[in-house]
């Protein structure tokens, strides 16, 4: 037994409208796609820009600690040859301490922000990779 099929398509109001809609769905589709992307793209933008910031604070915490533990070293050479109170050589090192501290935090913020766009970019662990590796097991 054999059987045949034949289709033929009528035009009418009801096939373009058809037409229409899925026109319709598709450039709706493509605009909310757009603005994924938009969205996306400006995320990333202020995450760049929050570590580029992040790291320059780093840098400047830095500078200053550098500098105000070269200040301590300094009050601490005038305590030893009698020239500056004891007082003074504990604050100056107390803020040496505390300026140290403040720039390995920045250094800690700023390597955190490196890593998390190193991270959503999958530079440094690939989820697709992942993912696909744990569906075989």
């Amino acid at each position: 037994m054999v059987g045949l099929s034949l289709a033929i398509p009528l035009p009418g109001q009801g096939r373009n409208a058809l037409a229409d809609a899925a026109g319709a769905m598709t450039q709706a589709a493509a605009q909310r796609e757009a603005a994924v992307l938009r969205k996306l793209e400006a995320e990333i933008a202020t995450q760049h820009a929050q570590a580029l910031a992040m790291h320059e604070s780093w840098q400047r915490m830095q500078q200053v600690a550098d500098r105000i533990e070269r200040n301590a070293r300094l009050q601490s050479r005038a305590y030893a040859l009698g020239e500056t109170p004891l007082g003074e050589l504990l604050t100056a090192r107390r803020q040496a301490i505390e300026a140290r501290l403040a720039a390995t935090i920045a250094r800690f913020d700023a390597a955190e922000a490196r890593y998390r766009l190193m991270l959503d970019a999958h530079l440094i662990w690939d989820f697709d990779t992942m993912s696909d590796s744990s569906d075989s097991h």
